[in-house]
């Protein structure tokens, strides 16, 4: 588990973005800020992202799918509408997530994975501790592989890391129900 963990933040890390937070009204999709300005992100708050790469948007989830593949450098081509003119600009993509974020999924995946540990190892025998210990494991685990870049090397490691995302997805709300059930006794 901690080896997942630790290649699911390096598979956070590795993830691509247009360098701007993007919000969805009424299925358009505006470029909110710039959030890497040392970039060059030639995209402004307020552009209207209408396509990349010749695909037609019309959710922000649209946007994080068509660059999931994608590494950081890559460059797109980015069909916008600035002031009522439609533009066509090429973007280098840079990382999705900020060093901060990074520091703190690193943190708190840590802290559940300690926790998770101490626990089981002070009550080795208590069936309440181990659903404790898993459902903390569990939870670091989700928390550490949350979608990142989908093709990192090797070939199969960004769909075995949102497998295992989306199990511990289901199944820790399921363990942490057992624990409380557990628990009084």
């Amino acid at each position: 588990a901690l080896a997942i963990c630790c290649v699911g933040i390096v598979h956070i890390h590795q993830k691509a973005g247009p360098g701007v937070d993007l919000k969805e009204i009424s299925q358009t999709i505006i470029c909110a800020r710039v959030t890497d300005v040392s970039a060059g992100v030639p995209l402004h708050a307020g552009d209207r992202l209408l396509a990349i790469d010749g695909q037609q948007l019309d959710h922000v989830e649209d946007v994080e799918f068509l660059l999931d593949g994608m590494d950081i450098g890559d460059t797109v081509s980015c069909e916008i509408e600035r002031d009522g003119i439609r533009r066509f600009l090429t973007v280098t993509l840079v990382p999705f997530y900020g060093t901060a974020y990074l520091l703190i999924v690193l943190l708190v995946s840590g802290l559940f994975f300690s926790v998770g540990l101490f626990v089981y190892l002070k009550r080795p025998g208590d069936r309440a501790a181990a659903a404790y210990h898993f459902g903390s494991i569990g939870t670091a685990v989700m928390l550490s592989t949350t979608w990142g870049h989908f093709s990192p090397p090797p070939a199969c490691a960004g769909i075995l890391l949102r497998i295992i995302f989306s199990g511990a997805y289901a199944f820790v709300p399921v363990i942490f129900f057992h624990f409380i059930r557990l628990f009084p006794r």
